[in-house]
């Protein structure tokens, strides 16, 4: 099973996808043998994702390709994918792994950091909230979701949260952040809609990753075992659903 995300360069096992590249998940999917490919992408580049998602299908028919559309960023899907893989390194079946990936997102927050209020876009903040960040001197913490929420005093996780970012950090955050820990993650993030290129990703996830269930046992093939019983991926199928 490949897993890939748009938007970033990817982690671990996790494969990174250009947005703007319409065979770039082609070219991925080129030299593996999987017959299972589970695309994740935030939801601005949800139409991206689902040409090359066509793309490959048509290229091999055999493969079962699934698109999972979010509204958390590029940053969350990276890390909650390579969490669940890195819990659960036997898992090889999508359906198995698309639970855990919603169950994972669930619990997720998304946040973007701007150092000026003024320059972000595709979110709605008063004037009022861009003026209170200008006499602050803070730049807001934007939380995804439902509506977008400004945090322009220092932040940090909730109790039991771990909080990554892609790379180093701004100076100006760090001190936002009032010295909490975060872990850096080695990957890079494509321009969000969100803000400008000296915008920050944030993702808040809790210390423990979605339980997966354990690891089948294997046994070895008895003369009663038919091959006519094992699954077949015959068949071409794509999903897209929200999280």
């Amino acid at each position: 099973m490949l897993i890939a995300v748009v938007g970033t360069s990817g982690l671990g096992r996790v494969a990174g996808v250009p947005g703007g590249s319409p065979a770039a998940l082609l070219r991925v999917v080129a030299d593996q043998p999987d017959q299972e490919v589970v695309v994740l992408t935030p939801e601005h580049t949800e139409s991206s994702a689902r040409r090359q998602a066509d793309l490959v299908a048509a290229a091999r028919p055999s493969a079962r390709v699934s698109v999972l559309a979010s509204r958390h960023h590029a940053l969350t899907l990276t890390v909650a994918a390579d969490r669940i893989l890195e819990s659960a390194p036997w898992m090889t079946g999508m359906d198995a792994f698309l639970d855990l990936v919603r169950a994972e997102l669930s619990t997720a927050r998304s946040l973007v950091w701007s150092p000026s209020a003024w320059r972000l876009r595709g979110v709605d903040l008063s004037l009022g909230a861009r003026l209170r960040c200008l006499v602050g001197g803070r730049g807001p913490i934007l939380e995804l979701g439902q509506r977008a929420i400004t945090t322009p005093d220092c932040w940090r996780p909730r109790a039991g949260e771990l909080l990554y970012t892609a790379g180093p950090i701004p100076a100006r955050l760090e001190v936002q952040l009032d010295g909490g820990r975060h872990h850096s993650v080695d990957t890079q993030i494509e321009d969000s809609p969100y803000a400008p290129r000296s915008a920050q990703l944030l993702t808040a996830l809790p210390a423990t990753p979605a339980r997966a269930a354990e690891a089948p046992v294997s046994r070895p093939p008895t003369p009663n075992d038919s091959s006519t019983d094992r699954p077949r991926h015959d068949t071409v199928t794509q999903e897209s659903e929200a999280a």
